[in-house]
């Protein structure tokens, strides 16, 4: 059994990706302290035996393990190889958080300062679509800088387009379309797959920013409403995660 489990740990090992073998690595080892845990129990059992038998405890020698040495030899291959796409994609997601702090400064510059329609909507293009193209960020970094893009590009819809462009009928649309995306992410509450979950919620956030600004009366309770249901989401994956950790 031992040497099965230390074949399948040698298998996932080999693999081109580890991360997301984690679990299955976990399970695997877990089984194996499992077993091991086990021969202790009964070496102890054996030891008295040959004591009550009249041997000396001193001369009593334990066997040598070979495929617990086998066994941390594959465990320590499948953390190194984990450690180093962990390493790499903390790297990435440094730099695109980097990539998007940039980003929000630039918006905070245009909300602030450009009042020339043709060249704010231009820019504001430019940085969605870089927004949109840059991967995922650090997990403890996404909720916040996520929470200040949305806002910032709240405030720019306001601030160019309410008075400016925006026509009664928009705003009802928009009011609608908002109303309908925190209907659904009360109904997501009820989804109980958690890959389901993230991928609805996520898709949910990109359309909320995505909608054009509604009636500015109505704002700050679709926001609270909104951002309290993400919040809650976001708590249940990722006591979830933790769960799996």
């Amino acid at each position: 059994m031992k040497t099965e489990i230390i074949s399948k740990i040698d298998n996932l090992a080999q693999q081109d990706v580890v991360l997301p073998l984690s679990r299955e690595f976990n399970d695997l080892t877990d089984q194996f302290y499992a077993i091991i845990k086990e021969e202790e129990r009964a070496w102890e059992i054996k030891k008295l035996e040959l004591i009550e038998a009249g041997e000396k405890p001193e001369a009593i020698q334990k066997p040598v393990d070979q495929e617990f040495d086998n066994f941390k030899a594959v465990v320590a291959l499948f953390k190194n190889k984990r450690q180093t796409e962990i390493d790499a994609r903390n790297e990435v997601e440094g730099n695109n958080l980097n990539i998007k702090k940039t980003l929000i400064s630039q918006l905070k510059e245009l909300v602030a300062n450009e009042e020339h329609i043709g060249k704010a909507i231009t820019a504001i293009k430019e940085i969605q679509t870089k927004w949109k193209s840059t991967g995922a960020v650090p997990r403890d970094k996404r909720q916040s800088i996520e929470k200040d893009y949305s806002t910032l590009m709240d405030d720019f819809r306001y601030n160019i387009n309410i008075y400016k462009e925006i026509q009664e009928h928009d705003l009802k649309r928009n009011y609608s379309l908002k109303n309908k995306i925190i209907f659904d992410l009360k109904e997501l509450h009820n989804e109980k797959s958690i890959k389901k979950t993230q991928g609805a919620l996520n898709e949910m956030i990109t359309q909320w920013d995505e909608i054009g600004p509604t009636f500015q009366e109505k704002w700050e309770e679709l926001k609270e409403e909104f951002w309290g249901n993400v919040n809650q989401l976001r708590d249940k994956i990722r006591a979830f995660y933790v769960a799996q950790a």
